[in-house]
């Protein structure tokens, strides 16, 4: 059995699970990482599908751009990026692991991906 649970990564002075809307997501915190220029990294074991709403508020709580993804048994991602003031944009990685756990993927979102970035992470397309 893989992992289930949500990743976040995003640039914030203080510990993103001292926020409300990481906690929001449920689950437990199994690792954390600082990365260079205040970029931070959670991991939340068994938290649930984030709703776009929460996903929304922890960007807006760090007041910046945020990834946050459902890690789904290991198999697929779907990932969530948003920042304060713009849409939220969202996409999957590894469509074929996706299509396992009947994870909608849309061709079209699917096209929209800046695909020279996320390439090599993305695994085999449902082609």
């Amino acid at each position: 059995m893989g992992f289930w649970g949500v990743t976040v990564v995003a640039r914030s002075a203080g510990d993103l699970d001292g926020l409300a809307s990481v906690r929001a997501l449920g689950g437990e915190v199994d690792w954390v990482a600082q990365g260079q220029g205040g970029w931070r990294f959670l991991r939340r074991h068994g938290a649930e599908w984030p709703p776009d709403a929460v996903v929304q508020a922890v960007a807006d709580e760090v007041a910046g751009p945020v990834l946050c993804a459902y890690i789904i048994d290991s198999d697929a991602a779907h990932v969530r990026l948003a920042a304060p003031g713009q849409e939220l944009f969202e996409f999957v990685l590894n469509e074929r692991g996706a299509a396992i756990y009947d994870v909608p993927v849309d061709p079209r979102v699917q096209a929209q991906v800046p695909q020279h970035t996320i390439a090599p992470w993305r695994g085999p397309t449902q082609e």
